[in-house]
This record gives C-alpha cells, sequence and structure tokens, in this order.
C-alpha cells in the first residue's frame, strides 16, 4: 500500500513540474512572436507546448527513472 501511494505521490510531482516547464517554453514562445497576455491564440499555444512537451519529451523519461528508482529502493 505504501507503494501505490509513493507512485500516485511521484506522478502528481511529474505532472506538475511539466506544467511549470511547460509555462516556460510556453511563455519564450510567446514572447518570441510578440503575443501579449491577452492574446487570443495563447490558449491553443499552451495546450500544444503542453501536450508535446508531456508526451513527446516529458513523459517517458520521467516514467524510465520513476521505475528506475523505485525498484531501486
Amino acid at each position: 500500500m505504501e507503494s501505490k501511494g509513493k507512485i500516485i505521490l511521484y506522478f502528481i510531482i511529474v505532472i506538475l513540474v511539466d506544467l511549470f516547464i511547460s509555462f516556460i517554453i510556453f511563455m519564450a514562445i510567446s514572447s518570441a512572436r510578440g503575443m501579449t497576455i491577452q492574446h487570443p491564440g495563447n490558449a491553443d499555444l499552451f495546450a500544444e507546448v503542453f501536450l508535446i512537451t508531456f508526451l513527446i519529451a516529458f513523459l517517458p523519461i520521467m516514467l524510465i527513472v520513476g521505475i528506475a528508482w523505485l525498484y531501486a529502493r
């Protein structure tokens, strides 16, 4: 039971860290494009950045690291 709680906590941390990284990337892209905070395309851009970083880059790496960390303990 303790292991299940650690896994759930780990995935929550992964999602929060990815949201933070996605927000940083999103702000860099939107400022490079000259978009303001109220720009209508910002919601779509953030959704794209979040999905790309989460599905392609972040999730597989963190899953491998998380599984290795759980088995190492």
